[in-house]
């Protein structure tokens, strides 16, 4: 069975510096008195909200180019094309003691590709969101 190289790798990890905290979310209950939320509150309320998710999600994008995540495609293409190759030869010479390898590959790269396509799920129509229509599609 492959050695797993996890818990060398949180070892060596870097600490992050917490972070800051934002605005303070507004209230959600109606107003006291049964009054609505003028426009003017609720933009601005909407503006606290929107400022803070622009925030989070540049942090994102910033620590997926720090950490070398969009260089790291091409890299991992090429470790894909080999393993399909590698696959290939065991399959045709009948290496059934590589089985285990072929089987912890295949569930840690659907568990990978599972989180990535969860999180491009969550975003999708966002990166659209500030065309005409306003609903991302």
């Amino acid at each position: 069975m492959p050695r797993s190289h996890g818990s060398a790798r949180r070892r060596q990890r870097r600490r992050v510096p917490p972070r800051a905290r934002t605005a303070a979310r507004p209230s959600r209950y109606p107003r006291p008195s049964g009054e609505q939320a003028s426009s003017a509150d609720v933009q601005d309320t909407m503006a606290r909200s929107l400022a803070a998710t622009c925030e989070g999600l540049d942090r994102l994008r910033g620590s997926l180019y720090e950490s070398g995540f969009a260089e790291a495609v091409d890299p991992y293409r090429r470790m894909r094309q080999v393993l399909l190759q590698q696959r290939e030869w065991a399959l045709a010479h009948d290496c059934r003691d590589l089985d285990p390898y072929w089987q912890s590959l295949g569930a840690t790269a659907r568990a990978i590709r599972g989180v990535l396509s969860e999180f491009s799920a969550a975003l999708d129509g966002l990166d659209r969101i500030d065309r005409a229509g306003g609903d991302g599609s």
